[in-house]
């Protein structure tokens, strides 16, 4: 008889990462459509952000990046505009997408 983990992966990746000395801090968000991991790592790496997530049928996540690759290709304009914005947003702990309303939550998504 075969033997499964029933353990949850989050759960199983949110321990083994937290033993890790480059981690400051970690979350589990199990509420987003595709559950994250989010990490941020000590100042010794230079306090960066990480984020973890596990292939799910709802996890576009590859589309995304792509479709967002091809506006910033196309429209060359668009990058510095989405950095000067993000960095707005994150100044104001609005980057969050699961922190902030819906509306915000989707735009803010579709520029990560």
């Amino acid at each position: 008889m075969e033997c499964q983990d029933q353990r949850d992966p989050l759960d199983l990746i949110n321990k083994a990462l937290s033993k890790r000395k480059w981690v400051e801090t970690i979350d589990v968000i199990r509420t987003a459509s595709v559950p994250v991991i989010k990490i941020v790592c000590t100042k010794e790496y230079d306090s960066k952000n990480v984020d973890f997530t596990i292939w799910n049928p709802m996890h576009n996540g590859r589309e995304c990046a792509q479709l967002v690759q091809e506006y910033l290709d196309y429209y060359t304009i668009l990058r510095p505009l989405v950095l000067v914005l993000k960095t707005y947003l994150r100044n104001l702990n609005l980057n969050n997408t699961y922190q902030v309303s819906s509306k915000l939550s989707f735009h803010s998504t579709n520029m990560n």
